[in-house]
């Protein structure tokens, strides 16, 4: 390859690293417009800043709230319902840097009120973590949970 096509395709690597964070602001800022949630309100499925610099564990608290936003935000139900709360879960470590939450959780409907389709499931979601951050990288299927 000539040396000046190597220079090109490094420059577009570096631009595609650099552009992937803002894109997938973008895009959760766009997801939660269109589903009618204000700006103001959109919870990132990544939280910052509740980690100590040492800490490896993912705590129960913070699990909660990462899966419960990326179900309400990312997930493939997203903008049809939403977790309601969650009744147990389950912490699976694989490494320093990646676990599985096995997880029990009520959902009800937001887009139709009258929609009376509540009810209880169980997935697991795959997390790891960059730096100091955990984010949702999978939801599994209904019933994939076990306790």
């Amino acid at each position: 390859m000539p040396e000046a096509r190597k220079s090109e395709v490094k420059k577009l690597c570096i631009f595609i690293l650099l552009f992937i964070p803002y894109y997938h602001l973008w895009a959760e800022t766009n997801n939660a417009k269109k589903n009618g949630i204000e700006k103001s309100d959109v919870k990132r499925e990544i939280i910052r800043g509740n980690y100590a610099a040492s800490t490896t564990k993912l705590n129960k608290d913070t699990a909660k709230t990462v899966i419960a936003n990326y179900y309400n935000n990312n997930g493939v139900w997203a903008g049809v319902f939403k977790i309601d709360s969650i009744k147990n879960l389950r912490i699976k470590y694989h490494g320093k840097r990646r676990a599985v939450i096995h997880a029990v959780y009520s959902y009800k409907p937001i887009v139709n009120k009258k929609l009376q389709q509540q009810g209880v499931d169980q997935r697991t979601f795959t997390l790891v973590k960059h730096h100091q951050d955990w984010s949702v990288i999978s939801m599994g299927m209904h019933k994939s949970a076990s306790f």
